[in-house]
């Protein structure tokens, strides 16, 4: 089952969705990707990066890429919300105390519910589908990642 604070948003922006229970652990990219027989380029990453002066951002790329970021930086900078555009990749703890959630099952939506802004990679616009994180390693959420814009999530050019 996925969280019921996750549910909750799916049914309230329409989204349409399939969760998957799998036995393996989903907790990395070649992990998901072998307990889902799903090519890893429809698995996705959801990502908290932070900045020196606390500020955090989400990042949902494909599995498949790498964040570019340098590119992150150039589009965080055109929103000019931030004190500090150097981010990096949230600790492990970190991602728990502020998601709620431990790093390997983060859902893609919970960057919305923390309202923390969220950035998804332009290249994901072109699947029908897409798996993220259903709140822990065994569980996955299947959706159309064109309803990501639903939640006010933005997109642009973040891997490479």
């Amino acid at each position: 089952m996925i969280p019921e604070e996750i549910k909750k948003i799916l049914e309230k922006y329409n989204i349409k969705y399939k969760v998957i229970q799998h036995e393996l652990s989903g907790k990395t990219t070649n992990d998901a990707e072998k307990a889902l027989g799903v090519s890893r380029e429809y698995i996705i990453k959801s990502l908290l990066l932070e900045n020196r002066a606390r500020e955090y951002v989400g990042v949902i790329i494909p599995g498949d890429k790498r964040l570019d970021f340098r590119k992150l930086k150039e589009s965080l900078y055109e929103e000019r919300k931030f004190k500090n555009f150097k981010f990096s990749l949230s600790k492990s703890d970190k991602v728990r105390e502020i998601l709620g959630y431990a790093v390997g099952g983060v859902p893609p939506f919970v960057f919305y519910l923390r309202k923390i802004p969220a950035y998804v990679d332009s290249s994901l616009l072109e699947k029908e589908f897409v798996i993220g994180a259903g709140g822990d390693e065994y569980t996955g959420i299947k959706f159309d990642p064109k309803d990501l814009k639903k939640i006010g999530y933005k997109y642009a050019d973040i891997t490479k």
